[in-house]
């Protein structure tokens, strides 16, 4: 089988689509031809992916991500295409598979990525009239073969649109560490917050709570990881200082060996997020045996269903954070060993990699019984 899959840019620092289509496309290697296209360059990180990078056009506007070295490429390509999967939606590279498929017999996958949920579209209306009416993205979508959602609550968003076509749900993977945390003999307790420090993640809500716990708890420290290098994130290193925050740390951006460290040192995550499309952090911090606290603004209801950590609404996360801090050392191990367990079945990239061949198979003959992962309704 070869598949083609399309995603706008990876930034080798990001998150999100930057980690998981790079790390789809290695999982699948070992049972496809697969190619991954992006626009500006390949970064050393993709050095072990077949892959190619085009330039972005700047008229009208480069946020758009006109190039129609990407578009003639993928046309060039799609007799010999099986499968072409967009990832993410709104820029050019997204919609180029409708138009540079036809005539060949390559199916059209569709992953979202979080674009279609209520709050994605209403953010950045004009750029989305725009690629919808005149770009071409309502055709892409409306003749896509199958959609791919990360989580029950995507699926139902694509319904809500009115799209219905199969929709297969698959969860981003996980890597699986080598070692986990240690949290039966860890000297410090570390709340770990991991993530982009953006309005969107509820740090301000994690300082103003922790603000009112801590001196219950002076056995742990707060770590909050991110990048410090924006406006926002500067003000909540100040906010932390204006509240009277104590043993809270703002170590930066952490990266590779440096974060999986302060996973493995970490005795609870937390993510008091406004919401998520999938929230990798939550599965990297489980996938090291770390309990995790997060908002049902994230697609984590299962942390409950595996006692492996807290699943609330954004509200009463400060009640979570009691609860979890009050706990011994090893009563949190437990929770963070299921965790662990929970993400080696489900999580693993290996079985992300079988699901979604299962998916393609089905979209390429239809007469097939349809896997598990996939809806029909």
């Amino acid at each position: 089988m070869k598949v083609l899959q399309i995603v706008p840019g990876v930034d080798e620092h990001g998150a999100g689509p930057s980690i998981s289509v790079p790390m789809l496309c290695r999982s699948l290697k070992n049972y496809a031809d697969v190619e991954l296209i992006l626009l500006g360059q390949v970064h050393p990180v993709l050095a072990d992916i077949k892959c190619k990078a085009f330039p972005i056009k700047s008229f009208p506007s480069r946020i758009l991500g006109r190039s129609p070295a990407m578009f003639s490429y993928i046309q060039s390509q799609a007799q010999e295409l099986d499968i072409i999967c967009t990832n993410s939606l709104w820029m050019m590279p997204n919609i180029y598979q409708e138009k540079a498929r036809r005539g060949s017999r390559a199916k059209s996958v569709v992953m979202p990525r979080g674009t279609l949920s209520s709050a994605a579209l209403r953010y950045s209306r004009w750029k989305k009239f725009l690629v919808w009416h005149l770009g071409g993205q309502k055709q892409t979508l409306r003749n896509a073969d199958m959609f791919v959602a990360t989580c029950e609550e995507e699926y139902r968003d694509i319904r809500t649109c009115g799209f219905r076509q199969p929709v297969a749900i698959i969860p981003n993977g996980v890597d699986i560490p080598k070692s986990r945390a240690d949290i039966t003999s860890q000297s410090e307790r570390t709340l770990l917050f991991l993530s982009r420090i953006h309005k969107h993640k509820g740090v301000e809500l994690l300082l103003r709570s922790w603000r009112n716990i801590m001196e219950l708890y002076p056995e742990w420290k707060l770590k909050i990881v991110g990048s410090l290098e924006t406006p926002y994130a500067r003000n909540i290193v100040e906010l932390s200082r204006s509240l009277g925050c104590q043993r809270v740390t703002f170590p930066g951006e952490l990266l590779g060996e440096k974060k999986a460290k302060a996973f493995q040192e970490a005795s609870c995550f937390i993510l008091p997020t406004c919401g998520e499309n999938f929230g990798i952090a939550i599965a990297e911090a489980l996938s090291f045996g770390v309990p995790v606290i997060t908002t049902q603004g994230a697609p984590w209801s299962g942390l409950g269903a595996h006692q492996a950590g807290w699943w609330v609404k954004q509200s009463d996360i400060e009640s979570a954070m009691h609860e979890a801090l009050s706990m011994s050392r090893t009563q949190l191990a437990e929770y963070g060993m299921r965790g662990a367990e929970w993400m080696k079945e489900d999580y693993s990239w290996e079985e992300v990699a079988i699901k979604t061949m299962e998916a393609y198979e089905y979209i390429l003959s239809p007469a097939n019984r349809i896997p598990d992962c996939v809806r029909v309704d």
